[in-house]
């Protein structure tokens, strides 16, 4: 029963390696195209374009190919020798997921309190903007 479990992980392991090295591919395929308009306006753009894009195909073959434990070692290689480059790498795609995110979510109609206080906004209460409603003033 636990090989059965065991070679079933591995299965699963593997359409997913598989769909993410698709993934990858298809994605850097995207991007060749985008560097299409630059070919002649900005063919210096254009290349560094093409250059991330070869880069995410040679990572897509590489994923695709590679057998997942070698994978996995590599992965905690990198997390060993540059754990300051993962950690900082993490936190820009969090930053990064929040931002898309909150663009998602975000409701155009809804308007925002502003930035910092103008002329015509008056002082926060003592307590805070907690006290505030939406409109950015106080109840």
């Amino acid at each position: 029963m636990i090989d059965e479990a065991k070679t079933m992980a591995i299965g699963l392991a593997e359409r997913e390696k598989r769909r993410l090295a698709d993934n990858i591919a298809l994605r850097a395929r995207a991007i060749r195209q985008a560097a299409q308009p630059f070919r002649v306006t900005d063919p210096v753009l254009a290349e560094g374009i093409e250059s991330v894009a070869e880069t995410l195909d040679a990572t897509a073959d590489h994923i695709g190919l590679e057998d997942m434990d070698d994978l996995v070692e590599e992965v905690s290689d990198v997390v060993r020798r540059q754990p300051v480059l993962v950690i900082g790498a993490a936190a820009l795609l969090g930053l990064a997921a929040g931002r898309f995110l909150r663009a998602a979510f975000d409701d155009p109609e809804t308007p925002r309190r502003p930035a910092k206080a103008s002329a015509t906004t008056p002082p926060p209460p003592p307590g805070g903007y907690a006290d505030w409603d939406d409109e950015g003033t106080l109840p």
